[in-house]
């Protein structure tokens, strides 16, 4: 029994248009969208990092210890385990300044239901303070292997990690990034503003 001319036109054009369709999604990955919400999030992460321990960078080079528990969302793991935005494994501190090395993490999620994906991923940098605190340096870390003593969770440590040279992150914070906010004065109140 033979098929008539449209069914077989039609028989052959699915397999072709079925492609097609396969092939316009595969940019769309649920798998790759939540793994560049995890770097993006690593990236701002880092960025973040630098604007908070900017405005401690003078306490830093002169009393890192007395320093580090005033930064909120600085947590020092280098003994215990403590809650943070970014985890502190190392301090260092000589002639040239003072550095911190710093870990954290981020997930990213895409899609939904059977097409549901979840990524969390890991990274580390060190900012280095110069010595008169005129800048601070974000640079690569090896934390490959973090030292058991750190306090790092095993879960942590077993996260996939991408190296700072990955993201696309800030690598120096200076004054020019921080000026500082307009003199204002108040009504009835002695005012040091010029012109005030």
């Amino acid at each position: 029994m033979s098929r008539p001319r449209g069914t077989r036109f039609i028989a052959m054009l699915l397999p072709a248009a079925s492609g097609a369709v396969l092939a316009g999604c595969a940019p769309w990955s649920p798998q790759a969208q939540a793994e560049r919400s995890a770097r993006q999030g690593l990236e701002r992460l880092v960025d973040q990092s630098l604007d908070r321990i900017w405005e401690f960078r003078e306490r830093l080079v002169a009393d890192p210890e007395a320093a580090l528990p005033e930064i909120s969302g600085l947590a020092d793991v280098r003994t215990a385990n403590h809650p943070g935005t970014w985890l502190m494994t190392d301090l260092g501190r000589n002639a040239a300044g003072t550095t911190l090395t710093l870990t954290g993490s981020s997930s990213g999620e895409a899609g939904g239901g059977l097409f549901f994906a979840q990524v969390s991923l890991r990274t580390c940098w060190r900012l280095v303070m110069a010595a008169d605190g005129s800048r601070i340096d974000a640079r690569a870390a090896d934390c490959d292997a973090p030292p058991e003593s750190s306090g790092l969770p095993a879960e942590f440590v077993a996260l996939p990690l991408v190296p700072l040279d990955h993201l696309s992150v800030r690598d120096r914070g200076t004054a020019a990034d921080y000026p500082a906010p307009p003199c204002q004065c108040r009504s009835g109140v002695p005012c040091d503003c010029p012109g005030g």
